[in-house]
């Protein structure tokens, strides 16, 4: 199938998530939800993020391997994956069967909505993106970490809060992709350096994302797709990459519960010693000192 034009992207994402609206509201979708086992806790092979997701499996199969369990989500299913929660994934049978899905992000008031394809090595990478910025995001947070906590409770109850989370995000999907957040950004760079960077902005926690790693991606030498960003973004990969884990972990330094070394991992730094490095190098301080200052 054809990548979609920026104005095509929200109806083709509407058009894919109503049928899972559909089976929620009649009660036969399968859900998956992981258990709070293992939060922040580095995996060899496995991230986590500092924001809940969803992940609507639309063609194939995704493998996921979390630190207290196991599945697939298959065609057709939703899994929630809770914040912090290392995870990783495989596409179950690549080489043979087409692979499609759409994985949501929310972070502080916005909503990235990103269309999987297959990627390099089995896993699944991203095809394009569309973000929504507005407080709707957050409310959807708020029920997918209700949803992830309050295993208890009952499955009316947690099927009410997906119900809302998921009615809550076609609504914020606009009539026409143009109007802020990832739009916008996409109209100013070929579809090369674009994808490039929707990849950075999902992968970011992934400590063996790289130059290389993103020319694999994008069928191509990491010399041309090097060359190609700096002349479109005016600055080298290599330091767009480091400088966006960097800006991520001062988001993350605001938040008091998680200490240096959690904030290294999520941001896909190998090492908490590394990011230190790295950080009060960019800033002249540490974290620590700058999380007090």
């Amino acid at each position: 199938m054809a990548s979609p034009t920026l104005h095509e992207r929200p109806d083709r994402l509407r058009a894919a998530l109503a049928p899972f609206a559909a089976r929620l509201a009649a009660g036969r979708q399968v859900v998956h939800v992981p258990r709070l086992l293992g939060l922040r806790q580095p995996r060899r092979g496995l991230v986590f993020h500092a924001v809940p997701e969803l992940f609507f499996q639309l063609v194939g199969s995704n493998r996921f391997t979390c630190p207290s369990e196991r599945f697939v989500l298959g065609a057709d299913e939703i899994a929630v994956m809770p914040r912090w929660l290392p995870h990783g994934e495989r596409v179950t049978d690549g080489a043979r069967e087409p692979f499609a899905g759409i994985v949501v992000g929310l972070d502080a008031g916005r909503a990235t909505f990103r269309w999987q394809c297959m990627g390099d090595a089995a896993r699944p990478s991203i095809a394009w993106s569309i973000a929504h910025d507005g407080p709707q995001s957050d409310r959807v947070a708020r029920y997918l970490d209700d949803l992830a906590e309050e295993r208890a409770a009952s499955v009316e109850y947690r099927a009410s809060l997906l119900r809302a989370a998921v009615a809550l995000l076609l609504d914020v999907l606009p009539a026409r992709d143009g109007g802020g957040g990832a739009g916008n950004a996409t109209q100013a760079f070929s579809p090369k350096v674009q994808r490039c960077r929707e990849i950075i902005q999902s992968d970011l926690a992934d400590p063996e994302l790289s130059v290389r790693r993103l020319a694999q991606e994008l069928r191509c030498t990491p010399d041309h797709l090097s060359r190609l960003f700096r002349t479109e973004c005016g600055v080298a990969l290599n330091a767009f990459l480091r400088a966006e884990r960097l800006h991520h972990a001062r988001t993350l330094l605001a938040d008091p519960s998680l200490n240096v070394s959690e904030i290294a991992w999520a941001c896909g730094f190998r090492s908490p010693n590394y990011f230190i490095r790295r950080f009060r190098g960019a800033h002249g301080a540490t974290p620590g000192k700058s999380r007090r200052r």
